[in-house]
């Protein structure tokens, strides 16, 4: 699998049937999916948009719910396949991925 970026960094769900953006956690992001914290119950297969904005970089992130793992707390994480390939998410986990080592040899 591709390499996943822990994000932990609060963002904003768009499910496209309802013009309102719903806080969310962006948990985790890789080049072929991402993954997001919510309360409620959404359908596998929906197709959702998460934006959040990091070190000055909007990201925003759609695809389908392809699982759901019920949290203790009552929240539910969703896992998302991307509905398309990103040049520039690539280079944004690249670029973090390159900061993490190197903050790792310091």
């Amino acid at each position: 699998g591709a390499f996943r970026l822990f994000i932990g960094e609060d963002a904003y769900l768009n499910l496209l049937s309802k013009a309102v953006n719903v806080p969310v956690i962006l948990k985790d992001i890789s080049t072929t999916g991402f993954a997001f914290v919510f309360r409620e119950e959404l359908p596998i297969n929906k197709f959702c948009s998460v934006s959040c904005v990091i070190d000055n970089c909007k990201l925003v992130l759609s695809g389908f719910i392809v699982r759901k793992q019920p949290m203790e707390n009552g929240n539910i994480i969703y896992g998302c396949k991307m509905e398309k390939f990103s040049k520039e998410l690539e280079r944004f986990i690249a670029k973090k991925q390159r900061e993490a080592i190197n903050n790792k040899l310091r």
